[in-house]
């Protein structure tokens, strides 16, 4: 399932940064250069960018509203819980590898909730977070079936 080929992913990355990207869904071109961009300016261990909602029609429509966010540990925390700011899926993220190497997604016959469950453990070892929402790079595709 989907646990079981993210965390293959994970065992076999090599890379400085970690990100996901659903198979139905699809990314703009400069979405990796944003959120790497970020990352490093701001010193952060994630980087998250925005996403628009697409129906099997075409229609879009953007997620957040525009701001940007440099947030601590703390603040991170917060957002996160109070559902504010921050998403609980792993898709709009850009992970050091560093705070995620020793984390695996859980496996069990739930077909939602997995990313919430990472995130919680990842927070452990975050200090900054940036969160960009001025424009949207991900395309998260809905679908009946999804």
């Amino acid at each position: 399932g989907l646990a079981d080929a993210r965390n293959f992913g994970l065992e076999h990355a090599t890379g400085k940064y970690i990100a996901f990207v659903d198979s139905d869904d699809y990314i703009e071109v400069a979405m990796f250069e944003r959120m790497h961009d970020n990352i490093t300016e701001y010193n952060a261990d994630i980087a998250e960018i925005d996403f628009c909602l697409v129906d099997e029609n075409g229609y879009t429509k953007k997620k957040r509203n525009s701001n940007f966010h440099v947030l601590t540990r703390e603040e991170t925390v917060k957002e996160f819980l109070s559902g504010s700011n921050i998403e609980n899926n792993v898709w709009c993220k850009l992970y050091s590898r560093d705070i995620i190497k020793d984390i695996k997604f859980q496996i069990n016959n739930r077909s939602i909730g997995e990313d919430l469950l990472f995130n919680l453990e990842v927070l452990n070892n975050v200090t900054r977070v940036v969160v960009d929402t001025r424009e949207y790079y991900y395309n998260y595709v809905i679908r009946n079936s999804s």
